[in-house]
């Protein structure tokens, strides 16, 4: 058993029909419900990619152990939303930015509560949680995939903040979803089995 992050995934599965009769059948059991054929309204083929960050919700505060809550965050443009905690809690997002070309990019954090971002391991932005709109800061990107940590501590509503950026020769905007990539390792855990 498994628990997923509230959001798209992709899964690909595999298996043996060993007879003409034979057929293949995945089957899931939602939280309260019975075990039954995923339903058609759930699928989706073709080229659908998870977009956004995983983030995982947890009211210690502190980010250690298992996450009590977990989504996928589709955008960074506006995140308001109802908690999938009660405040406060600390939110973690972790994924990857696609950035489209090389170059210096102006990062800036606005919102409700404190808000740190690390892109490649690194600090780049951060905002107390005094005010709603903190310092911007500068960071040179190469063309492609960098890490991304997003940690959001909200002590009371509203929940919600901005991710905006300049790219190079751009104007300030959110960081659009399109760039974004979930980390998988924090899409989904083990409930029961091996």
């Amino acid at each position: 058993r498994i628990e997923p992050a509230v959001g798209l995934h992709s899964f690909r599965v595999t298996g043996r029909v060993e007879e003409r009769a034979g057929y293949l059948s995945v089957l899931w059991q939602p939280p309260g419900g019975d075990l039954t054929p995923i339903p058609p309204g759930s699928l989706y083929h073709g080229s659908i990619r998870s977009v956004g960050l995983s983030g995982r919700f947890y009211t210690d505060g502190q980010g250690i152990g298992l996450a009590d809550a977990m989504r996928v965050t589709p955008a960074l443009e506006h995140f308001q939303y109802d908690p999938a905690v009660p405040e406060p809690y600390l939110a973690v997002w972790d994924g990857w930015v696609v950035a489209p070309e090389a170059g210096d990019y102006r990062l800036r954090l606005q919102g409700a509560g404190a808000i740190s971002l690390w892109l490649d391991d690194g600090l780049r932005a951060a905002r107390p949680g005094q005010g709603t709109v903190g310092p911007s800061s500068t960071v040179g990107l190469t063309a492609g995939a960098h890490r991304l940590r997003l940690e959001y501590v909200s002590q009371s509503p509203p929940s919600q903040f901005s991710v905006l950026w300049v790219p190079p020769g751009g104007v300030l905007q959110p960081v659009p979803v399109e760039v974004l990539v979930p980390d998988p390792t924090h899409l989904f855990r083990v409930v029961d089995g091996e």
